[in-house]
């Protein structure tokens, strides 16, 4: 995994195809296609060096280098870990996205995700929905599980917070998500109203009712994998 401090010449020696990416970032480092320059300057120039020079978020640059020498996954996972122990992480291309995980880290549920039951429901079909409903019932309080679907299934997460249950939706890839459920006591005189809606950004609000025939076929094809 590169980190801040690695040199630059240590991580193109490593890993080549770093070289060229790091040029995309700015029209700057195009200097390091000069053969003197990348065996001199870049022995002593760190990724927080380069950063700097460029005028770019030193933790953006960091996940956009590892990323393409493929431990994307080890860095987010470092900074998860940098979040738990409230060290501060700074970002501008990814401002909302570490606020997110430092949202997640505040609650104490979605640091026991790990023993949480794993629902892939990729390929099931007209089953998902009906599927993850049976589990909501009956899951006990204090208790949690995880939808594995081929995109976000925002519809579920209205549906699921009047059954009492928090959220956290989590982007593995462009073909994987994982959103963590975990069921909560009610707050007391909270009025259970069957009629919620649910509303998708840029879309027209949808309105769910139970046993309702005519939306609930909708959101079971809103919630089939392709």
């Amino acid at each position: 995994m590169i980190t801040a401090e690695m040199k630059i010449y240590q991580i193109v020696k490593k890993h080549p195809e770093v070289k060229d990416v790091l040029i995309a970032q700015n029209q700057k480092f195009e200097k390091l296609k000069n053969k003197f320059l990348f065996h001199t300057m870049a022995k002593v120039t760190s990724v927080q060096d380069v950063a700097k020079i460029g005028g770019l978020n030193t933790e953006d640059l960091l996940l956009v280098l590892n990323k393409a020498i493929g431990e994307e996954k080890a860095f987010r996972k470092l900074k998860e870990k940098q979040l738990a122990n409230n060290e501060e992480i700074t970002s501008n291309l990814y401002d909302d996205e570490w606020k997110k995980n430092k949202e997640a880290f505040e609650k104490s549920w979605f640091q026991n995700r790990e023993s949480f039951e794993v629902i892939d429901v990729r390929g099931i079909g007209a089953d998902t929905l009906s599927k993850t409903m049976e589990l909501a019932d009956t899951i006990p309080l204090g208790r949690g599980f995880c939808i594995v679907q081929s995109f976000e299934p925002v519809p579920l997460y209205s549906m699921l917070e009047t059954k009492g249950f928090d959220y956290i939706p989590e982007k593995v890839s462009e073909e994987e998500f994982r959103v963590y459920f975990y069921k909560m006591e009610k707050k007391t005189g909270e009025a259970k109203n069957q009629t919620e809606k649910t509303f998708v950004k840029g879309k027209v609000p949808l309105v769910i009712q139970s046993a309702t025939p005519v939306v609930y076929p909708l959101l079971l094809k809103m919630m089939q994998s392709e």
